[in-house]
């Protein structure tokens, strides 16, 4: 459904976040999660 509303899907490998520090809340992490991949740190699994 998402893809299908123009929307890119990746699916990631929780285990390279699971170490990451400052991530508080999931708004955060989301927010975390997306400069990540903008700067090419996210691989898709």
């Amino acid at each position: 459904m998402l893809e299908q509303q123009g929307l890119k899907v990746w699916l990631v490998d929780a285990r390279q976040m699971k170490y990451v520090p400052g991530r508080k809340s999931d708004v955060q992490d989301c927010q975390w999660l997306q400069k990540l991949m903008i700067y090419g740190f996210l691989r898709t699994a």
